[in-house]
């Protein structure tokens, strides 16, 4: 799969992943916040047609990250020489599939504006975050719900300030990271390299664990195949003999 061309699509696949992981979270972030927050306009936005034009909202941002990701960081045959030259890597890179950017083949007007911008809808998005969860909280505290609904209201709450906080951790900082070394020209380790790699490995696996740690039902439906908790639906029955008694009367 890492052969030419095919290699590209899971390339392609997880810069999108990349992207939508955080877009996703934005979504829930101003979906909560119009549900606990703007009831009013929930009830305006929840119509089909305004649904309609959020996804189509949502596609132009995936469509642009794409664009970008092939203008500014898709290989071209310089590129790979250079890095084949420098023996950066230890396979084949003339044939394989890689994404990367260069300053000094890829360095110009258009490109670090497109990179810049890109850097600036993330931005945007974690901004959005900050906001949203300050209202939220705010309205929470404040609402007249009964203790029970704020309760869920807070647990839905945290869980989604984690799925947030995920993404950040494990994608933006290293991706981040990685791009202030390269404009900066900063140069980096071993040990740098493998922890922002290890980082982004990670994401798959933590991003649903915390999903089924949060939600109690994928919890306990996790626990009990796992065979770690007994299902409570499941119970013991057992049947104790009695004696019965026969009268019978003969006139």
């Amino acid at each position: 799969m890492n052969e030419k061309p095919y290699g590209y699509i899971p390339l392609l696949l997880i810069s999108v992943s990349y992207f939508t992981s955080l877009l996703l979270v934005t979504n829930g972030f101003i979906y909560r916040y119009l549900q606990v927050c703007k009831t009013h306009l929930f009830n305006i936005y929840s119509t089909l047609k305004n649904k309609a034009i959020g996804v189509v909202i949502n596609l132009v941002l995936v469509a642009s990250h794409v664009f970008v990701v092939y203008v500014c960081f898709w290989p071209n045959e310089q590129f790979a020489h250079l890095v084949h030259q420098d023996n950066v890597t230890n396979f084949d890179v003339l044939g394989s599939t890689f994404l990367g950017f260069s300053t000094k083949y890829r360095s110009n007007w258009t490109n670090e504006t497109l990179v810049l911008s890109n850097l600036m809808i993330l931005l945007l998005m974690e901004y959005i975050h900050f906001f949203c969860a300050r209202k939220i909280a705010i309205c929470i505290r404040k609402s007249a719900l009964s203790n029970r609904s704020q309760t869920l209201q807070r647990q839905m709450f945290i869980l989604l300030l984690v799925q947030a906080v995920c993404p950040v951790i494990f994608l933006h900082i290293p991706t981040a990271a990685s791009l202030l070394c390269l404009f900066a020209g900063f140069s980096t380790t071993s040990t740098a390299i493998y922890a922002i790699g290890v980082l982004m490995a990670l994401y798959p696996f933590f991003n649903p664990l915390i999903v089924v740690i949060f939600v109690r039902d994928y919890r306990n439906f996790v626990l009990i195949n796992l065979r770690l908790r007994a299902d409570p639906q499941q119970t013991n029955t057992s049947i104790t003999p009695h004696k019965r008694l026969f009268f019978s009367t003969r006139e």
